[in-house]
């Protein structure tokens, strides 16, 4: 699953609790589980990066958090 397919998922969860066909406490669980995913991808993303730079500048066996 995408972003995007995250966001059209939200947005249409969105009109169905303003319409009253979905249950709100069910779209606050989709909401709290969408933001973990994003965050979970966003964190993995940023530390490849992070890896990408620091072995660019040659900086080595640096330990961060959760390595």
């Amino acid at each position: 699953m995408t972003i995007a397919d995250i966001d059209a998922l939200l947005c249409s969860a969105l009109v169905k609790v303003a319409a009253g066909r979905l249950d709100p406490g069910v779209g606050t669980a989709m909401a709290t589980i969408s933001k973990t995913i994003t965050t979970i991808r966003s964190t993995g993303d940023f530390e490849k990066r992070l890896e990408e730079l620091e072995q660019a500048a040659g900086v080595g066996n640096v330990r961060r958090f959760g390595s």
